[in-house]
């Protein structure tokens, strides 16, 4: 019960997310007779950091980088970084990347290997963020997408500002 919850939990976005449905909640309302204890979980999943993870996803929001009067911003991590920290623990910059007022595309690039990036993409609004994944061979949905592009950092950023400027 406890492990379906948490699915759920982090699939929603914490029960946010525009694809969270009512029969998100029903689910998770039936899993409490089972011992579910949400603040439990919900303290494991998003407050329990490693130090040093949280230390890389400052220097990430730090070195934002923001395009087109602030409609989209990328969050950029170097392989040396990455090979310091679970990716798993830095993954929220996903989401922080689309946090700022009037953006509208966030980006997370980080790069897996040298000159090898996997990128997430979110938006906000009516931008379709899997039309710019699947350019690169990436999918996801309209709201969340991801890819991996081969190149230095400054071409990688520019072919999907490229792609993303077809967006807005």
């Amino acid at each position: 019960a406890e492990a379906v919850f948490s699915g759920i939990v982090y699939d929603t976005g914490r029960f946010s997310f525009s694809n969270t449905r009512g029969r998100d909640f029903e689910i998770a309302a039936l899993l409490m007779p089972y011992g579910v204890d949400p603040a439990k979980i919900t303290e494991k999943m998003f407050f329990e950091n490693d130090p040093l993870a949280l230390k890389i996803v400052g220097k990430g929001l730090a070195n934002m980088e923001s395009y087109f009067d602030n409609q989209v911003n990328v969050i950029y991590i170097p392989l040396e970084d990455m090979q310091k920290s679970d990716s798993s623990e830095i993954e929220i910059l996903a989401n922080y990347s689309v946090a700022i007022r009037n953006g509208r595309v966030g980006m997370f690039i980080r790069e897996i290997k040298k000159d090898y990036h996997k990128v997430s993409l979110r938006a906000k609004g009516e931008i379709n963020v899997n039309a710019v994944a699947k350019a690169f061979d990436g999918g996801g949905h309209r709201k969340a997408a991801g890819c991996r592009i081969e190149g230095p950092k400054d071409e990688v950023v520019n072919k999907l500002l490229a792609e993303i400027k077809k967006q807005l």
